[in-house]
């Protein structure tokens, strides 16, 4: 992911999933208007007290956590999904055409779960950065030129 980041360049991210990355990432990169969308209580408050103040928590539940506009949140270069559960995953990864700035992309993580195969549907490229390890697990998966949500 730091590749990602340091080819980029984003001036803004989106994260659904709030977690280590949110502590790390824009800690290592504190020019980044860092946006994270968690939907458990508990760990909201566990990383709010630990996060860079580049970091904007937003803590929602379904359909709003992953039903966010580019009038209230603004558009992203780049949109890191997650630790969002199960069928979320391909709702945000919806959500993201929306909310990608134009050559922007949405990177996928733990891409292996065949669920999230719909969300290959919604873009026009779609690309394997780091294949499942040897268990299936894992994985990232690069979306862009989103289909249909200009």
């Amino acid at each position: 992911m730091d590749a990602l980041i340091e080819e980029r360049q984003p001036a803004r991210v989106l994260e659904w999933g709030g977690g280590g990355s949110t502590l790390y990432w824009p800690a290592r990169h504190p020019a980044i208007d860092w946006w994270t969308v968690e939907n458990d209580a508990r760990w909201a408050k566990a990383i709010r007290a630990r996060m860079p103040r580049n970091v904007t928590l937003l803590e929602r539940q379904p359909p709003e956590y992953y039903d966010l506009r580019v009038d209230e949140v603004g558009a992203f270069e780049l949109i890191i999904v997650d630790g969002s559960p199960g069928q979320w995953r391909v709702f945000c990864l919806d959500a993201a055409r929306r909310l990608l700035m134009p050559g922007g992309v949405a990177v996928l993580h733990d891409s292996f779960n065949p669920r999230h195969y719909p969300a290959r549907e919604m873009y026009h490229v779609v690309t394997e950065l780091c294949a499942p390890d040897k268990r299936g697990r894992r994985g990232l998966m690069i979306f862009s030129d989103p289909k249909g949500q200009r």
